[in-house]
Order: structure tokens, then sequence, then C-alpha cells
């Protein structure tokens, strides 16, 4: 499997022309500067890129279904491919919503949770170094 830091840059190449978090198969073609004509070829191509940027957890498919067949249409940022991207902003006005109990808040969701990780990373940075994992428990 490729290195994470090769599938980042991998992903900076297909999103850097696009504020956007869902990119069509064929705008990564042009992405990338590939011969559009060459189907067969970039089917194969992008199948490799995807399969470890899928791996790292960067991106997920898009599917659609055409004549009763599931095609890959689309692929779409997951939330660890915005962070590296920067496209995660800081904190949003969806934390001040969070209810107060004895001065902490007493319900979180993942996402504000790592909205508020990513901006304490981004303000912190050259004090400390940051990891934060999320396990399911039992797995």
């Amino acid at each position: 499997m490729k290195s994470r830091s090769s599938a980042i840059e991998n992903l900076k190449q297909f999103f850097s022309n696009t504020p956007e978090d869902t990119i069509s198969i064929q705008d990564a073609y042009v992405a990338w500067g590939r011969n559009l004509e060459n189907v067969e070829g970039n089917k194969a191509w992008f199948s490799n890129k995807l399969t470890y940027m899928k791996y790292h957890n960067l991106v997920k498919p898009v599917y659609v279904v055409r004549n009763n067949r599931r095609n890959l249409d689309k692929i779409q940022l997951t939330m660890e491919g915005k962070k590296v991207l920067g496209r995660i902003e800081g904190t949003d006005s969806s934390n001040e919503n969070m209810t107060q109990q004895n001065g902490k808040p007493s319900s979180i969701s993942l996402v504000d949770l790592t909205k508020l990780v990513a901006q304490f990373k981004k303000t912190n940075a050259e004090d400390y170094d940051i990891t934060f994992d999320i396990k399911l428990k039992g797995a």
C-alpha cells in the first residue's frame, strides 16, 4: 500500500482546482492532465489512485445506477480528507448551541469535536504535537 503522504499529495492534485468537496471522475482526469480518449487506461489508473486514497480514509466513492449497474461517478472528501486539505474551518455557530451543564458541554457531536480539535491544532501547532484518535468500543 502506498504511504499516507503519497496519498495526500495525490489528493491535493485531484482537488487543487476546485473548492468543492466532490469531483467527477472526468474532472479528476483533467486535474491530472490525462488523455480523455484512453478510457480503459484511465479506469485502471484511477482505480489504483482511489484504492489507496480510500485506504487512508481521504475520499469515498459516489456511485450512480445506470442500466441496472452501479457505476463510479464521483469521489467525495471525507472529514479526514477535508482536514488534510485545510478545508475544515475552526469552530462555527453550531458550537454555541451546545447546552452547558456545570460549565462543561453536556452533549457534543463527533463533527463538533473534530472541528474543535482541528482549530486547537491550528492555533497551537508551535507549542504542541497533537494527535487525536477515536476507536469504536470492541473494535
